[in-house]
């Protein structure tokens, strides 16, 4: 079981003074008070993005180093805040206890963070000195409670007293559990009478009592032929006013007590928040007897706030009681009590999805003539209203409390380009060599040590704050030379060079070419590796420096070589030649021509073999190309005897054939040639005619038919020749 507790509210002030808080970064923030009061100790809701702040490196993650001041040049005296919820996002809930907010001002204050070392600041306690949270426990209130802070709960509830009013007043409200005012306003009399309250409900001696009235007319008794019932009292009260009246009782019989009247509950507070439940309504009549007393009236539940947020899971409801009911038929029953009042005044914010009701209770069981009535429905009521605003009008940016200049380095090479200078805060001034505006030059500045200066006036009246970085410029190595042994032709090998061997060398260049080293080397080159090759040194210090140079790649020439060959004896052969700028012809016998298409006249034997083409394209670039030359004996009228000038023998041969001339007496050379049936050349040689009778050894030949063709004295006598 829940234990009741009775609170009491005690408000304990807290200043706290430190010599150690060191921040980095503060921003400007005004409260606006539209109201008439001077406001002493008031809790102000400050929604800042403190997620930027986090990720920038500017305030703690857990924002312990937040602190809260006067309009001042540096923190001393802070305020009492507390977070709420959402820290690291960019909407965090802080609230603020400003000391001091005159009527109709606005007022400048300062928000400071950035201190690494600084301990957590935040306490609920001092922000909401006096303050009720549940916490699991169920209390009894009545009357007028002042708080800061108030807060109910799940599952805790909050009861109230019969005949009292309750009214919450407090900066901020949250229900979440539950007020349990049913039947807690006007009670029913003891004895028989109507009931109580400008709407309570008629009294009967003979039939049902009548529900009492609030918002609608209770319903009336029930009862039998010839009885007069208790009829429903009065309206009273405006749906759409602040009053805020109890609900009336329902009459009571000579034998029945009439059911109470639901409480008056009213919330008055800047932020309201309701997600549990509110339950304002009238009572039930006794019933179960002969004339039954009648429903008690709902109450009134009025929320006044300038935020108010009712969610999906709120149920408001100010029911009118049921009539007593009876067990028989001769016993009448009761007028159900009518519905209540729910007003809310909203003004900034207004949110609402939870359940309101507002029912009539239902008429009671029995009467012979007829049964109790049902009361009437109650009225809801909501309206927009100006309140005298107390808020957050302004977040100004953030300002860092020391001059600094981000991004620059220390070093730089004097062919570096132009660096953009940034510092915080924003809105200073550079100064130095080579600084132009908010640009920085090392060119214009020159090689050696310089010194950048930042200088920045704080705008709200703190003085000036000022940052220097020294930079220094390195000189760049010596312009490099660069070289190639082009132009060159197709395949040959690509040497590159630089200067300067104790630097660093990158080479870039066609065909995706990079490469490390003083003297790249790329060989069997093509047309691709033709264009500019560039290369950057790089000295000890890091500086660079580059050169290029071009090569260019010359094609292989495209050629053609051919010859009318196999041709016959003394016929010509004829070259033919395409593609190049000049050409050079070398072949047996020693042929040589300079000619593009050569001719070689009245072609014997001893042409027969490979000549050879050098030509020569664009850029002195060769290729060599061969062409064989077949000459033919044209036996195709072979003699197959021998003839009176030339002996063959023996004929068919085993091995060994001799060649007999009749004549010795010749001018020229013999020449001897042995084909085979299909006309290839198989053997030539070149007898002298002192030489004798000649032989032809054929021992390694396969047997069967070659063709043998004698020449002498231009004349050729060819023969059949049969190995067997």
């Amino acid at each position: 079981m829940k234990k009741i507790i009775f609170y009491a509210f005690l408000l304990v002030p807290v200043c706290v003074f430190s010599q150690t808080y060191q921040p980095a970064y503060k921003t400007t923030f005004t409260i606006q008070n539209d109201s008439n009061q001077i406001l002493n100790d008031y809790q102000v809701l400050i929604i800042f993005n403190t997620a930027s702040s986090i990720a920038a490196g500017h305030m703690q993650v857990n924002g312990e180093d937040l602190r809260f001041t006067a309009d001042s040049c540096s923190p001393v005296s802070y305020f009492d805040y507390w977070i709420e919820d959402g820290i690291n996002t960019d909407s965090t809930r802080i609230w603020v206890k400003i000391p001091l907010l005159l009527s109709n001002s606005s007022t400048n204050f300062l928000l400071w963070y950035g201190d690494p070392l600084a301990g957590s600041y935040t306490n609920f306690t001092n922000t909401f000195p006096t303050s009720f949270i549940s916490s699991g426990n169920d209390t009894l209130f009545t009357g007028t409670i002042f708080t800061d802070w108030f807060q109910l709960d799940t599952g805790d509830v909050i009861n109230l007293v019969s005949d009292s009013p309750i009214e919450i007043r407090s900066r901020v409200i949250i229900l979440d559990g539950k007020i349990q005012g049913r039947g807690m306003g006007f009670s029913a009399p003891i004895a028989v009478a109507n009931g109580n309250g400008p709407g309570g409900g008629g009294l009967s001696t003979e039939a049902g009592g009548g529900g009492g009235s609030y918002a609608g007319i209770g319903g009336m008794g029930g009862y039998d032929l010839g009885d007069t019932p208790g009829n429903g009292g009065a309206i009273y009260g405006a749906e759409n006013d602040f009053t805020c009246p109890m609900g009336s009782s329902g009459g009571t019989t000579d034998n029945a007590i009439g059911g109470a009247g639901g409480a008056s509950i009213k919330l008055s507070a800047e932020w309201i928040s309701i997600g549990g439940q509110i339950d304002a309504g009238g009572s039930q009549g006794v019933g179960s007897i002969g004339r039954c007393g009648g429903g008690g009236s709902g109450g009134t539940i009025m929320a006044i706030g300038d935020n108010i947020n009712i969610g999906s899971s709120a149920v408001l409801q100010s029911l009118g009681g049921d009539g007593g009911s009876g067990s028989s038929a001769a016993n009448d029953g009761g007028g159900g009590g009518s519905g209540g009042r729910i007003k809310i005044f909203h003004g900034t914010t207004w949110n609402s999805s939870g359940s309101f009701s507002l029912l009539g209770g239902n008429g009671g069981l029995y009467g012979s003539e007829a049964f109790g009535e049902d009361g009437a429905l109650g009225t809801y009521f909501d309206s927009t209203i100006t309140f005298p605003l107390v808020f957050l009008s302004n977040m100004g940016p953030e300002t860092a409390l020391q001059a600094e200049i981000i991004g620059l380095d220390s070093v730089y090479c004097l062919n570096k380009d132009s660096v953009t200078l940034e510092a915080v805060p924003i809105g200073g001034t550079f100064g130095g060599p080579g600084v132009t505006g908010n640009y920085f030059f090392p060119l214009v500045a020159g090689v050696g040590i310089h010194s950048i200066t930042y200088a920045y006036t704080d705008p709200t009246g703190c003085g000036n704050l000022y940052d220097t970085v020294i930079v220094e410029v390195l000189n760049i190595p010596v312009s490099p030379m660069a070289s190639n042994n082009g132009p060159l032709c197709e395949g040959a090998t690509l040497t590159l060079a630089a200067s300067d061997s104790l630097a660093g060398h990158l080479w870039s260049g066609p065909n995706g070419f990079t490469c490390i080293g003083q003297f790249p080397i790329i060989p069997a080159i093509t047309e691709l590796n033709d264009g500019a090759y560039t290369v950057i040194i790089t000295n000890a210090a890091g500086c660079t420096s580059s050169a290029s140079t071009s090569l260019t790649v010359y094609p292989t020439p495209d050629v053609t070589v051919s010859n009318n060959a196999p041709v016959c004896i003394d016929e010509d052969v004829i070259f033919i030649a395409t593609g190049g700028l000049s050409y050079n012809w070398n072949g047996p016998n020693g042929f040589s021509s300079a000619a593009q298409s050569p001719t070689l006249a009245d072609a014997q034997f001893p042409a027969m073999g490979i000549y050879t083409v050098t030509i020569t394209g664009t850029g002195g670039c060769i290729t060599t190309v061969t062409s064989e030359v077949i000459i033919d004996g044209c036996y195709d009228n072979i003699d197959e005897d021998n003839n009176e000038e030339i002996i063959v023998f023996p004929n068919p041969t085993h091995g060994q054939l001799w060649i007999e001339l009749a004549d010795q007496n010749f001018e020229d050379d013999v020449y001897v040639a042995l084909y085979d049936i299909s006309g290839k050349l198989l053997f030539f040689t070149q007898q002298l005619t002192d030489n004798g009778r000649p032989s032809i050894d054929l021992s390694n030949l396969a047997s069967g038919v070659y063709m043998l063709a004698i020449r002498e004295n231009h004349r050729i006598k060819t023969f059949k020749v049969v190995k067997n």
